[in-house]
């Protein structure tokens, strides 16, 4: 049987992280399941271990690719050197290890002594915010778990309130059909399932939002399998106003990023 585990990093998710963890624990299969408060001001880590999962907690905060790479030691996995696919060296790519770290510090302060375990066969990295909807993560962990691929991402109905232009989305779907030759319809899409392989051969992620692109492109260039899955999973959404706009102009900035590290590194 293969052993899964799943990741959810959260920030100030008091509210809808037990609704999430209940989905999750619903999922046959689980061995292991993860809540990473990312400097939570709120009571998401209490409220996770009342689900009775295990919990970092991290101060300060972070951001999403930060919380990510805090849990990698606890993963027991090993970064491995990249290794680009023949498509990958035939567009000029060229391979190079990330110098930066991701060990735990001090600011992981509340770690519990029981936050080790077998190395994960999947693992599967899921947004605090999902509630019931979490439950949809078996879709993901499938095509995964039966070799029909090494990343699945989940895609999300339309949104229900418009969001921003698609400048963001856009941007991000380029870089993967550039990369990948792979339409992407949802190249930022927070929720995933994965081989040890590939999380193995992705990590440390990008900071910031620019977590997923990064991994999807990193993925590609070394030529692991993505499969998009369709699903009802559902979050919350950040509609026209400044709040959302800065979540956007964020994003744009992280993206960005990614292209420009891409660059320097041959492309």
């Amino acid at each position: 049987m293969k052993n899964i585990t799943v990741v959810i990093p959260a920030y100030n998710e008091e509210e809808r992280i037990g609704e999430t963890l209940q989905a999750v624990k619903s999922i046959p299969g689980i061995s292991r399941v993860i809540v990473v408060s990312d400097g939570s001001t709120d009571a998401t880590a209490s409220r996770a271990r009342e689900e009775g999962v295990e919990v970092l907690e991290l101060y300060p905060n972070r951001g999403k690719g930060g919380a990510m790479n805090a849990v990698l030691p606890f993963l027991n996995i090993e970064q491995r050197e990249p290794s680009l696919s023949a498509e990958a060296m035939e567009l000029g790519f060229v391979p190079q290890l990330s110098t930066r770290e991701h060990t735990a510090d001090s600011s992981a302060n509340l770690l519990p002594p029981q936050l080790e375990g077998k190395a994960a066969d999947i693992v599967v990295f899921l947004d605090a915010d999902l509630g019931a909807s979490a439950s949809q993560a078996s879709r993901l962990i499938e095509p995964v778990a039966k070799g029909m691929a090494d990343l699945s991402i989940a895609s999300f109905p339309p949104p229900k309130k418009k969001g921003g232009f698609g400048l963001v989305k856009g941007t991000a779907a380029w870089l993967i059909r550039k990369v990948g030759k792979m339409e992407a319809r949802a190249p930022l899409s927070g929720q995933r399932a994965m081989t040890r392989e590939v999380l193995q051969a992705v990590t440390p992620f990008n900071e910031g939002y620019g977590v997923e692109l990064g991994m999807s492109v990193n993925a590609l260039l070394q030529g692991f399998k993505l499969l998009e899955v369709p699903t009802t999973m559902s979050h919350n959404e950040s509609g026209r106003d400044w709040k959302g706009f800065l979540h956007r102009g964020r994003q744009f900035w992280d993206v960005l990023r990614v292209i420009g590290d891409l660059r320097r590194k041959g492309i």
